[in-house]
């Protein structure tokens, strides 16, 4: 095969090497394959390439792939397709396959990335605005400093250069506003703050703080710490401090006349912000489905980042498993698997450590009759849920998603963390979190 072959998306050479595939593609392909544009998958030798057809007709997918790549990646897909007794196929069928979800799978596979060119850089120069605990008093919004700060807005609403954060970033970025949904939990824009001042929702000067630094938190997750926009962010919020500066008493050396003093992050809170910034901004659905696959295939690594995105999509959003995630999900888990044991630790947390609220709803994994109705109508979960119960000896258990980095990780046989997180020392329980330099 030619280099200007190669350089062909993997979907038509497969279509040059089989035309009768042409009319089993559906009419939109899935989207993000980055992995047929990167270096590796370019410069690879192209002599032992292996079609692989994802779904079935009508809507079935069939790629190229590079036989030896995926082979070194993952050790199911190396025994499908280097089998000892016969020949190695040509092609190769998985029907019970999503395409979209196996395009994510051969993206990292060919990258180390699942979504390579949305994904921001994990190495950035800036990071995202700390807790912080009170020290003096925040000015209280009310009489000269509400009209000083109506006066403020109506100046920063007006300069151009901040159009951008005037309105939901939605408007900003059409195109990504998906993305963005998916990603940002919690949106603030401009306007949305003007109507809280004027509607006496801010209290004091701390709660606009907060919205301000949610503004540049927001541009700095999504862009990462080198866009303009995430500058320009940061731009908007130093120009509000600087309007407000006589509003504030002064504050301890350093911390901009804000009042408040920086508390120490936690060996845990730097823990949750490297989740954050390893997470693949994808839905937690997307993400369930691709944990399942990444598993199936036997990609460790793979299966430790997703896990990761998870568990860091229900802590930054205050969230848990759902009851129809868990009643689609635990069927597909493997036995002993990471995210098997994610949904029972869960599900017992739910049952040993939390309380029945009157604000539960009625779908809610958190009330009696759901967690109930989950273990009796599923007699497997329901035993290794018990089971998992019962090896407490009476010990409460935790909040699974504040386990630690590496909680539901797992790693391969040189006891290394692929995401540099902790190391495994001897077998079993057996474990010692030692940092990596450089990472928390």
């Amino acid at each position: 095969m030619s280099t200007e072959v190669e350089s062909e998306s993997s979907l038509s050479m497969a279509q040059e090497a089989s035309p009768d595939l042409e009319e089993a593609q559906p009419d939109m392909l899935p989207e993000n394959m980055d992995f047929t544009t990167s270096p590796l998958f370019l410069d690879s030798d192209s002599s032992d390439m292996v079609i692989v057809h994802l779904g079935v007709s009508p809507s079935m997918l069939s790629l190229l792939v590079h036989r030896h790549i995926v082979s070194e990646k993952s050790s199911i897909l190396s025994l499908l397709l280097n089998p000892e007794e016969s020949q190695p196929p040509e092609e190769l069928h998985l029907p019970d396959d999503d395409p979209q979800l196996f395009i994510y799978l051969l993206n990292y596979i060919y990258t180390n990335a699942v979504l390579p060119s949305l994904t921001p850089s994990i190495v950035t120069t800036k990071s995202l605005t700390p807790a912080t605990a009170t020290h003096t008093p925040s000015p209280s919004i009310n009489g000269p400093t509400k009209d000083h700060l109506i006066k403020t807005f109506k100046s920063l609403s007006t300069n151009p250069t901040y159009t951008p954060f005037h309105r939901p970033f939605t408007a900003t970025i059409p195109t990504r506003s998906a993305l963005w949904q998916h990603r940002i939990v919690t949106d603030i824009d401009f306007s949305t703050m003007q109507s809280k001042l004027v509607q006496g929702i801010y209290r004091d000067l701390r709660s606009i703080d907060r919205d301000f630094d949610l503004i540049y938190n927001n541009q700095l997750s999504f862009h990462g710490s080198k866009h303009q926009y995430t500058d320009l962010a940061d731009s908007f919020r130093a120009l509000y401090r600087e309007k407000t500066a006589e509003l504030r008493p002064k504050g301890s050396e350093g911390d901009g006349g804000r009042g408040v003093l920086k508390m120490p992050k936690t060996h845990l809170q730097q823990q949750f912000e490297r989740m954050a910034e390893l997470a693949v901004g994808l839905p937690v659905e997307v993400l369930l489905g691709l944990e399942v696959l990444a598993t199936k295939y036997h990609i460790p690594t793979l299966q430790d980042l997703i896990l990761t995105s998870i568990l860091s999509s229900h802590l930054t959003s205050s969230t848990f498993l759902t009851l129809p995630q868990i009643n689609t999900y635990y069927p597909l888990s493997t036995p002993n698997s990471p995210l098997r044991k994610y949904i029972l630790k869960t599900i017992s947390f739910h049952l040993f450590s939390k309380t029945a609220l009157p604000t539960d709803t009625i779908g809610d994994l958190n009330r009696t009759e759901n967690l109930y109705q989950l273990i009796a109508t599923n007699e497997e979960l329901g035993m290794e849920v018990f089971g998992m119960l019962r090896g407490r000896g009476g010990i409460a258990f935790g909040d699974p998603r504040k386990g630690g980095f590496c909680e539901f990780h797992c790693h391969g046989r040189d006891g290394v963390c692929g995401l540099g997180g902790e190391v495994w020392r001897g077998v079993g329980r057996k474990r010692a979190a030692v940092e990596m330099e450089g990472w928390f």
